[in-house]
């Protein structure tokens, strides 16, 4: 069973990123998944590296994809420092979890959760409106 299903809720309108989101949920979903069976620092480290990776490719992809709307350019700005902001708390956890400091699968599932979820569901949908103008 999927951790998080993709759902017409989290359309975005834009086939790029939709399918990009798409992927970030699986990497969610890939980790729930091992989470369920306990904590596993090489799992955790390679779900981390996975994430960053793939989050500076979409990031890079979506600012490229807005920056060429007609958004506000308050909204734009404050879109791409939440991107910084993410990919900082990303390297945060991966640091945390190498040192030590992070021996729970929990902290970091619920990072993705709040991230991956609340990101697409509140942040990105803020210039949906803008796609199709």
């Amino acid at each position: 069973m999927k951790f998080v299903e993709w759902c017409d809720l989290f359309v975005i309108g834009n086939k790029t990123i939709d399918d990009q989101h798409q992927v970030l949920l699986e990497i969610a979903n890939t980790f729930h998944n091992e989470a369920k069976k306990g904590f596993n620092r090489k799992v955790t480290n390679d779900t981390m590296n996975q994430l960053i990776d793939y989050a500076q490719k979409h990031f890079f992809t979506e600012e490229t994809i807005t920056g060429k709307l007609d958004l506000p350019i308050e909204l734009l700005d404050n879109h791409n420092e939440i991107h910084e902001k993410l990919i900082m708390d990303i390297y945060k956890i991966h640091e945390d979890l190498s040192s030590g400091k992070i021996n729970s699968m929990y902290d970091i599932e619920k990072f993705l959760t709040d991230w991956l979820i609340l990101h697409i569901l509140i942040e990105d949908k803020k210039y949906k409106e803008y796609l199709h103008r």
